[in-house]
This record gives C-alpha cells, sequence and structure tokens, in this order.
C-alpha cells in the first residue's frame, strides 16, 4: 500500500538558478530543519558525482540515519531519490519512500518547485498510522520549501 504527499514553493527566481541552489547535499542540511517531531537533516554526503545511481547517504538530528540512491537526474527539471529499510520507530510503518523534486518554469521567471514522497506501508493494518505520519510530514516538506525559497532570495 502506498501514500503520497507533496508540497510546493514558487520562487520568483529562473529554473537554472532554483535548481543549482537546491539540488545539492549542503541545501538539505540548511533548510530541512527540525518541525516538530520530525528531525532536521544534519548530514547530507553523496558519493561521487550527482547522477542515477548515486548513493546518498542522510543523517537525521535524532540519530536515525538513510541511505538514498538517485533514481532521477534531470538539469534544472529534477532530481529523484529512493530509500528502504529505513530504521526504527520509522521502519515498523515504512518499507521503501520515493522523493522527487521537480522544478518547472512558472510565469515569468518564475520557477514553480513540488516536493512528492511517496511511501510504501508495511501493512493495511498501518494505513491510519501512516496517514497521521504523512500528513505531519507534509507539514515538515512545506516548511522545508518556504526555508528554501528564503534561502533562494536571500542568496
Amino acid at each position: 500500500m502506498r501514500l503520497t504527499t507533496e508540497a510546493h514553493v514558487i520562487i520568483p527566481r529562473p529554473r537554472a538558478e532554483v535548481f543549482a541552489h537546491l539540488a545539492q547535499d549542503k541545501a538539505l542540511v540548511r533548510y530541512c530543519r527540525k518541525r516538530g517531531p520530525f528531525a532536521a537533516i544534519e548530514e547530507a554526503v553523496t558519493h561521487g558525482p550527482y547522477q542515477v545511481g548515486a548513493r546518498r547517504r542522510v543523517r537525521m538530528s535524532d540519530g536515525m540515519s538513510m541511505e538514498e540512491t538517485i533514481t532521477e537526474w534531470t538539469v534544472p527539471v529534477q532530481h529523484g531519490y529512493r530509500w528502504s529499510d529505513p530504521p526504527k520507530p520509522l521502519g515498523l510503518i515504512v518499507d521503501k519512500a520515493h522523493g522527487l523534486w521537480l522544478f518547472e518554469a512558472h510565469g515569468d521567471g518564475a520557477t514553480k518547485v513540488t516536493w512528492r514522497y511517496t511511501l510504501t506501508i508495511r501493512s493495511r493494518l498501518l494505513y491510519p498510522l501512516a496517514k497521521a505520519l504523512v500528513l505531519g510530514f507534509r507539514g515538515w516538506m512545506q516548511a522545508s520549501l518556504n526555508n528554501a525559497r528564503a534561502g533562494v532570495l536571500s542568496s
């Protein structure tokens, strides 16, 4: 069973500039901050160049750590990644996930950034709990995109 959520932000800057600013490890650390029970990203390290198949290690402020694999990389259009077997307690609910950042030209020189997550839930019995988790997670994603917008505009 899968659950999908997404968050959006409009940034009044050209798509190539926004992609270059946000599609990098240091942006994840800078903008994905703690919000409620959702931890901040403390470290993100991609091994090798950004490209499909590259691996990235992400460490959260609560001590959880995951390895991601880049699944999409099209400059300046999208970057996507997947992870599986997350540590507990998240791993009790979620089996794997796919994240995707889309960068679309929007209006006169602006960019619409969409961050989409599809989570594969371990069991239908966990659906109510997973749905509540995803609602909170979407808030964390939106706050992170809002931080990213402010960062791009201040650079």
